[in-house]
């Protein structure tokens, strides 16, 4: 399960931009939540086809990304152990705060 979660996880930040383009991100049960600086960067079509996408759904520069219950937070989880992206006391995820782990 953590190669695929691991997998599933590097192929997400990789379509959406790569680490630089992510402001920060969330989870809810089925859902990941990621706020994008430059939405020109996402590709809505190789991330449609990673392994474990069930859906997306984008607003401006939010994009959620459907991966079901489960799934969800240990992607989430993967990609704050694995990365430089550190969101702080994210509440809603228009006012979560990220800074760059040293």
């Amino acid at each position: 399960m953590t190669d695929r979660i691991s997998r599933i996880s590097e192929e997400i930040i990789k379509t959406v931009g790569g680490e630089a383009n992510i402001v920060n991100f969330e989870n809810c049960m089925t859902r990941l939540r990621i706020m994008l600086k430059d939405r020109t960067l996402f590709c809505k079509d190789d991330l449609a086809k990673v392994d474990g996408v069930m859906g997306i759904l984008h607003s401006g520069s939010q994009i959620q990304i459907i991966i079901g219950p489960g799934i969800a937070s240990k992607v989430s989880d993967y990609i704050k152990e694995n990365t430089s992206i550190y969101v702080e006391d994210a509440i809603e995820l228009g006012d979560a705060k990220s800074v760059k782990k040293d």
